[in-house]
């Protein structure tokens, strides 16, 4: 998962997360889900 979050880091992309059924959601960065991923 780390390499799949650092190309999604270097590719400037954010990962929505928690979405719900009309694409609502929250959008992080990669780099900071990586790190509260950790914890």
């Amino acid at each position: 998962m780390n390499n799949w979050l650092y190309g999604m880091h270097k590719d400037d992309l954010l990962i929505g997360i928690n979405w719900d059924s009309h694409l609502i959601g929250l959008e992080l960065e990669p780099l900071i889900l990586l790190e509260s991923l950790k914890q």
